[in-house]
């Protein structure tokens, strides 16, 4: 439940952000003229290894409040998210493109707490369901345009993570804004 501390993530999201990232490996596979199937388990295990260990950067990093806030944290995770989003436009290889989706999943890792202990301080214990209720609704939205409008091809791929990573940086940006320690 969203009180505990459960993203409420639909498994069909976890499922379609993990489609395109894949996509993107096989990509850079065949643009590196690798014609040998792709070790989906490494993987996949590589991604969640790198999501665990951000989880454990984050209670290691706040655990030392003098070396950084919970909202510089996030702030730095989302940029680092972006960055790592906008550079497998940039790069063709395929183990610079693993790498780099790894460390997306890293700050993926580091994102879930932090979020979590931010919400937790800005909205009251009394209202939390109500009002995480109501924002499922443009959340649930979003996700059903943006999946109708989904397309074959690097072009589209690129055009996506651009997007993401541009969304990523706004994120940033409000984040250093509003939210204050």
């Amino acid at each position: 439940s969203e009180n505990f501390g459960d993203s409420g993530s639909n498994p069909k999201e976890k499922k379609d952000s993990l489609k395109l990232l894949l996509g993107a490996l096989k990509s850079s596979h065949l643009l590196a003229h690798q014609h040998s199937a792709l070790p989906f388990g490494i993987i996949f295990a590589s991604f969640m290894g790198a999501m665990m260990l951000g989880s454990m950067l984050f209670t290691k990093i706040l655990t030392d409040k003098r070396w950084m806030t919970c909202r510089e944290l996030l702030q730095t995770v989302v940029v680092l998210a972006s960055g790592s989003l906008l550079f497998t436009i940039f790069f063709r290889s395929e183990w610079i493109t693993f790498w780099l989706f790894c460390l997306f999943e890293l700050c993926v890792g580091m994102y879930f707490p932090a979020m979590g202990y931010q919400k937790g301080k800005v909205v009251g214990d009394g209202e939390r369901a109500h009002i995480y209720g109501l924002l499922r609704i443009p959340f649930n939205i979003f996700v059903v345009v943006a999946l109708s409008l989904t397309k074959e091809g690097d072009a589209y791929r690129e055009t996506i993570f651009m997007t993401c990573s541009g969304l990523l940086l706004v994120v940033g940006a409000v984040v250093g804004v509003f939210l204050h320690d």
